[in-house]
């Protein structure tokens, strides 16, 4: 048995999961595991940086501050950060929600100069 047919026989079994929606479940997974592959098959290990280092007599000590310096760097940066796409949407709802605001304070004013 193969382990797509696994996947899904085991997706199957499961009582929290609706089947019409375990092709779906599968194809999703597939993909991740093949980005995640994809992602470890593009690293250069440490030994190998550390032999190009060797090669341009670079010392292995500030290979190693190179290193960490990286990693640091890496911790800091949100885990999925926003795409632009999101980031000028949230600018265009922050933008009518501002509009709105000052529309309804200019049919209040005019409200109130109306009453009074």
């Amino acid at each position: 048995m193969s382990t797509k047919a696994a996947t899904t026989e085991m997706l199957r079994r499961r009582r929290d999961i609706p089947e019409e929606e375990v092709e779906q479940l599968v194809e999703r997974a597939a993909l991740l595991q093949e980005r995640d592959q994809q992602a470890t098959e593009a690293r250069a290990t440490e030994a190998e940086i550390a032999a190009v280092a060797a090669e341009l007599d670079i010392e292995p000590r500030y290979v190693e501050q190179a290193i960490a310096t990286w990693r640091e760097e890496a911790k800091a940066q949100p885990l999925f950060p926003p795409s632009e796409r999101i980031l000028a949407r949230r600018k265009t709802m922050i933008r009518a929600v501002l509009v709105s605001c000052a529309l309804g304070l200019a049919a209040l004013a005019g409200l109130a100069w109306l009453i009074l």
